[in-house]
Formats: C-alpha cells, sequence, structure tokens
C-alpha cells in the first residue's frame, strides 16, 4: 500500500500547480459527461469495471485465508535412545560405553594439542 500513498502524495503536489489543477478538472468533468451522461451502455461498463475492481481486491486481500496450510516438513534429529526401544534392549555393556568415553576424550585431547601447537 505504500505506493497508493506516493501516488496521492504525487497528485498533492501536482494540484499545487494552477495548469495543473485546471487539467485535472478538466479530465474529470470530461469523465463524468461521458460516463455519467445517461447511456445504458456506459453505465453497464461502469458497473463491470467496478464489480471486477472490488472482487479482485477482495480476492488479493483474502487469499492467504482461503489457501489450506500446508503440511510442513519438520526434520528432528534425535541423540540418545528413543523411548520406543525397551531399557534392557537398549543399555550397552559397561566396557562399549567406557571405551567410548575414552575415545571421546582423546579426540578432544588431540584437538586442544593441535589448538596449542603441539606436534602429534
Amino acid at each position: 500500500m505504500p505506493i497508493l500513498g506516493a501516488f496521492a502524495l504525487f497528485l498533492g503536489f501536482l494540484l499545487l500547480n494552477q495548469d495543473a489543477a485546471v487539467m485535472f478538472q478538466s479530465l474529470a468533468e470530461e469523465t463524468r459527461h461521458r460516463y455519467l451522461g445517461g447511456e445504458p451502455l456506459s453505465d453497464l461498463l461502469m458497473l463491470v469495471a467496478t464489480v471486477a475492481a472490488v472482487t479482485s481486491l477482495l480476492l488479493m486481500l483474502f487469499w492467504p485465508r482461503l489457501e489450506p496450510p500446508r503440511q510442513q516438513v519438520v526434520v528432528r534429529h534425535y541423540f540418545g535412545h528413543s523411548d520406543a526401544v525397551p531399557e534392557a534392549a537398549a543399555a550397552q555393556p559397561v566396557r562399549v560405553s567406557l571405551l567410548r568415553y575414552y575415545l571421546t576424550a582423546m579426540a578432544q585431547l588431540r584437538r586442544v594439542r593441535a589448538y596449542l601447537g603441539f606436534a602429534g
């Protein structure tokens, strides 16, 4: 809608000029005489143009509400055990858990040593 405000401001500045104001008044009078002169065809054309403009305005205003909401795809990454797996089946031996912690700690230590500049 900012374009309508800019257009109204433009017309306001044009109306400040006396020649432009006279031109707009003559155009308005000519349009009024042409379309409101009592001819049935011009009345029908004005009615069709007005209904089409109002219909398109209403369609553009309410279009998002007429569309059904789209289902969005949500990707979730689960860390840890799922609730669907029983605890007895998901439990790991202590040896595997300790090995995993040891390997993780060693990898972190290697990263820290590489950051500090140690050879290794």
